[in-house]
């Protein structure tokens, strides 16, 4: 099973909307103040990605 780290807290946001859940939340090691969330990487959560790459590009 394969992960993806989201580091931005609004594209997160994005995808726990869409059904996604994180499988973990864990502090980032550079800056602990910040958190990274860990989702499993499945053909539907690249479809959001997709989506949301569009999106948050402009």
């Amino acid at each position: 099973m394969k992960y993806v780290d989201i580091f931005k807290k609004s594209l997160a946001d994005e995808l726990k909307k869409r059904g996604h859940v994180p499988v973990k939340i864990r502090a980032n090691y550079k800056n602990p103040k910040y958190e990274v969330f860990i989702f499993e990487n499945t053909a539907e959560f690249n479809k959001s990605m997709g989506e949301l790459n569009r999106v948050f590009a402009r």
